[in-house]
């Protein structure tokens, strides 16, 4: 459900740019909850550039095609490109760049009135049935929408992007 509030922000894409994974792949790690908007000082999350983006280099010097991947609640960019490395080896290919954004610290339901963690939209269950925090799923695609965009402004065609 979580990549339904995606494709209408990435409808304004070339039809055909984007791949979607088979039926049943989790795409965020989690289906998407909540519903308690946050109301924190300085512009919304949206519009906050995201910090500690991690970035693996193509062994070639040259990309044609990007990966970002999106770590889980209380993770970090930093902090999935260092397990993905541990559980694989080394994580490089000759002309893809892989990418792992950090999410903002924002007000995360699961952890209590008062708690805060870096995840890219609030949840107050692990439940599918669970209220959705649309404003927050809408402003998480935002963020991956920019870092689309800014692959597609280092060259990279929109369908060598997942």
């Amino acid at each position: 459900r979580a990549l339904r509030r995606l494709l209408p922000i990435l409808a304004a894409c070339p039809a055909g740019a984007f791949r979607l994974p088979s039926h049943g792949t989790r795409i965020f790690g989690a289906t998407r909850h909540s519903i308690r908007s946050v109301h924190m000082s300085g512009p919304p999350l949206e519009k906050r550039p995201l910090e500690n983006t991690v970035a693996i280099e193509p062994t070639s010097g040259k990309h044609d095609s990007a990966v970002i991947f999106l770590h889980g609640s209380g993770d970090t960019g930093e902090g999935i490109c260092q397990w993905v490395g541990a559980e694989n080896g080394p994580f490089a290919f000759p002309s893809t760049r892989v990418v792992f954004p950090t999410a903002h610290i924002r007000k995360y339901s699961m952890l209590g009135p008062h708690g805060m963690q870096r995840v890219w939209f609030d949840r107050v269950d692990l439940s599918p049935s669970g209220p959705e925090d649309t404003l927050g799923l809408d402003a998480m695609a935002k963020l991956v929408q920019n870092l689309v965009f800014a692959e597609v402004a280092k060259g990279v065609k929109l369908n060598r992007i997942i």
